[in-house]
């Protein structure tokens, strides 16, 4: 079901509030549809790693729900699945609402062109 976002309010902390990711995040932006088990969401993609994505929406799914969507890279279109790792609520402009998504099952072709992607928008922020 889909809910308002009110489970993690942001990415997940260390006990120090240190952000616990592994993979760098790069901007991106790409409107998506988010299909869970019986919903979907309508969202953007604000950006990206090689494990993961912030899908900026209103219509959150609930923290760990399984998901598909289709990410659009510059070395093709690629069916992604994964599950919801945290969801932000709407809590004014300076954040916006949405859910970090965590990739599962990642084929090759698209860890390497994750991984191209990530590596591109790094190298040319130098």
């Amino acid at each position: 079901m889909t809910t308002t976002c009110t489970e993690t309010p942001n990415p997940p902390r260390s006990e120090h509030g240190i952000e616990q990711r592994r993979h760098v995040r790069v901007p991106y932006h790409l409107q998506v549809t988010v299909y869970g088990e019986k919903t979907f969401a309508f969202g953007v993609v604000r950006n990206i790693s090689r494990g993961g994505c912030f899908v900026a929406t209103h219509q959150a799914l609930d923290k760990d729900s399984q998901v598909q969507l289709d990410l659009e890279l510059p070395a093709g279109t690629f069916p992604v699945k994964g599950v919801v790792a945290w969801t932000r609520p709407w809590r004014g402009y300076s954040r916006p609402p949405g859910m970090g998504l965590r990739f599962e099952q990642v084929s090759a072709d698209l860890a390497s062109a994750l991984g191209s992607y990530v590596e591109g928008i790094l190298n040319d922020e130098d």
